[in-house]
């Protein structure tokens, strides 16, 4: 807008200095260095203006570029869902973990808290990292109560303690388990959030 009100007033001064330099008064008139100078380097001017004009990027292809899906955050963003498959999700969704539970989702989960912590992990689209950031919080809130709270016993890990599995389920499990169950949930949340807002910003990018 700036750059188009200019143009508009270079024209304006140009067409004064033209009248100027062409004053129609043929009796009176006589050549002059200043205006003919002035013609010139408003006329220089406004092919400045033209040829910057012409040369600067649209604002639509400008969004277009910003937006459109690069290669390494689409290859990404496969890797994230083969880590963390659909059927983690859902056991993460379903799960009572007041119930003991197998190893292999929470050890899927610990993998990703640990390895995705480098730069090559991060998404060059800065809205898919952001929306991505917020994923990983809840994915390390959910991944400490389950370090705090639960124990090991081979395949399987239980919130009880060790040798209490046939007597009655103390308060301050139910509690901890009840906690894990909400971790777990603001878990689900926020991953089917990121991955539906990626899936939308890469659509057409292949299959995800």
């Amino acid at each position: 807008m700036r750059i188009l009100f200019i143009k508009y007033l270079n024209i304006l001064v140009l067409l004064g200095f033209l009248a100027w330099f062409l004053w129609p008064d043929f009796d009176t008139w006589a050549f002059e260095w200043e205006p003919l100078l002035g013609l010139i380097l408003v006329f220089v001017t406004y092919l400045g203006l033209e040829a910057k004009d012409h040369h600067q990027p649209q604002s639509d292809d400008k969004v277009l570029v910003e937006t459109k899906p690069g290669e390494d955050d689409v290859r990404l963003l496969a890797m994230f869902r083969k880590l963390l498959e659909p059927a983690d999700v859902t056991f993460f969704r379903e799960h009572d973990f007041l119930g003991s539970f197998r190893n292999e989702p929470v050890k899927r989960l610990f993998e990703y808290l640990e390895t995705w912590t480098t730069v090559e992990h991060e998404f060059i689209d800065s809205a898919v990292e952001e929306q991505h950031g917020k994923f990983r919080q809840k994915a390390m809130a959910l991944g400490l109560v389950l370090s705090q709270y639960t124990t090991n016993h081979g395949e399987f890990s239980t919130v009880k303690p060790p040798g209490s599995q046939n007597e009655p389920t103390p308060e301050w499990v139910k509690k901890e388990a009840e906690e894990i169950n909400q971790k777990a949930s603001d878990f689900v949340e926020a991953h089917q959030e990121f991955l539906k807002f990626a899936r939308n910003r890469f659509s057409g990018a292949g299959d995800l």
